[in-house]
């Protein structure tokens, strides 16, 4: 779990992730109350370190990405904020997560959706997603 989501969201998200979260597998995508964070849920996407295995991995990464825009929908959710999954402690060239996050999110994107956001929090992360958005839309 990102640290800082973590600290924002107090040892009540930490407790609930234990409690509920039996043998998570790479592509998995779990819904969890926000707690002390500002927004009502949290989703956690489990993906792989990244390696060599480039074609599993990226289909886990894609995946993840699109199951979140699904359980989103099924939620009856209007707006969702992606971080770049996958291109921090994971290790995912940040290209490539930038590719296969933005490929999953288009490819769910329909009008049940009022706002779909990628927020990064260094400016050599936002230019590459800012890049491939270009490239995509």
């Amino acid at each position: 779990m990102n640290k800082a989501i973590q600290r924002a969201a107090g040892h009540r998200m930490d407790e609930f992730l234990y409690r509920n979260v039996v043998n998570p597998q790479a592509g998995d995508v779990y819904a969890v109350p926000g707690f002390k964070m500002g927004c009502r849920n949290v989703f956690f996407a489990i993906v792989p370190v990244w390696k060599d295995e480039w074609d599993r991995h990226d289909r886990q990464l894609l995946n993840a990405a699109r199951k979140t825009m699904e359980l989103a929908r099924r939620m009856s959710l209007r707006s969702i904020a992606f971080p770049p999954i996958g291109a921090g402690q994971k290790g995912f060239p940040k290209e490539r997560a930038a590719r296969l996050i933005i490929q999953g999110i288009a490819d769910r994107l329909d009008a049940d959706f009022d706002e779909v956001r990628i927020v990064c929090q260094c400016s050599e992360t936002m230019q590459i997603f800012e890049k491939r958005l270009r490239r995509s839309f």
